[in-house]
């Protein structure tokens, strides 16, 4: 299998040498989720597939950016901060898997933005955050006109 996980990952990443490093599997429901860590002379970060192989995200590290490729929604999203950006999604799972969290107020992956607020010079904005497994990776206060991902306040 992890010859065969190493061809997926080669494939997603356009790199014809990959490390795979850990891998963790879970369930949700009746969906089951495999997360595996990869490493190239170029890349690093996670793939995460489904029970077929199919490739559901791809995640993109490096100091001060993630890049996040959403085949589910067919969206690509770059996260930059000027602080590293932190998120041990390894440790977040098996957190989940321990302390099982309440779900359904939460994104699964992906942008969710809080209620908009209005200044008095009517300049609106809302607070943004980017979910990965149901933890948050990033958040900012966008303008009601550019709201990340498909909302729009």
């Amino acid at each position: 299998m992890e010859q065969n996980v190493a061809k997926i990952i080669e494939k997603n990443i356009n790199d014809d040498e990959v490390n795979i490093g850990r891998s963790v599997s879970f369930g949700q429901g009746i969906e089951e989720y495999t997360i595996i860590e990869f490493f190239s002379k170029n890349n690093s970060g996670f793939i995460v597939m489904d029970n077929n192989f199919n490739v559901l995200y791809k995640v993109i590290k490096s100091e001060n950016t993630l890049t996040i490729n959403n085949y589910v929604e067919a969206t690509t999203d770059i996260l930059k901060t000027d602080n590293n950006i932190s998120f041990d999604v390894f440790k977040w799972v098996n957190e989940i898997r321990e302390n099982p969290i309440e779900t359904n107020n939460r994104k699964f992956w992906g942008w969710s933005c809080g209620d908009s607020w209005t200044l008095p010079n009517g300049q609106c904005y809302a607070n943004c955050c980017y979910y990965v497994f149901w933890g948050q990776v990033y958040c900012n206060v966008y303008g009601c006109g550019g709201l990340p991902g498909s909302q729009q306040t």
